[in-house]
């Protein structure tokens, strides 16, 4: 059976911490334990079979899944009470802290430093690699603003 190599997993009161590498957890059981946890969300899967079998699970349900996706400027990880923020810096996050603690939480995610790299990437569903903005496009480049006279 293969097996995920996650560096932190976090769904609920589950967290899996694979780092020292020391107990790998395979994906069945990872994805077995989030839907006992978060029944409302499905695992993401790769395997025509999974993908036959999430799509029969899914069948059977009186309601769809609900996805939250918040994409914001010039705010950091950090700046929610949820990941040690709020009212720790000043700013209470009562609403996002509720979310994360009924939801599901993800602990290790990437972003690029400027949003124009997320937000293509919501739009094609592709990564950077793929749809090629890594940056915003600066004056004179193509798709970047006219450099006025």
């Amino acid at each position: 059976m293969p097996t995920a190599h996650l560096s932190s997993l976090h769904c609920g009161d589950y967290s899996v911490d694979s780092d020292s590498g020391a107990n790998m957890t395979t994906f069945d059981a990872i994805a077995t334990q989030t839907v006992r946890t978060a029944g409302h969300l499905e695992p993401a899967f790769v395997h025509a079979l999974d993908i036959e079998i999430a799509r029969r699970k899914l069948a059977g349900r009186k309601k769809k899944p609900n996805i939250l996706i918040f994409l914001m400027d010039d705010v950091g990880w950090g700046d929610f009470g949820c990941y040690g923020g709020g009212v720790a810096v000043g700013a209470p996050t009562p609403n996002f802290d509720r979310l994360a603690r009924t939801g599901l939480q993800l602990t290790s995610c990437y972003s690029e430093p400027s949003c124009s790299p997320s937000r293509a990437t919501l739009m094609t569903g592709r990564v950077p690699n793929r749809h090629g903005l890594h940056r915003p496009p600066m004056y004179g480049e193509p798709g970047g603003q006219v450099a006025g006279n």
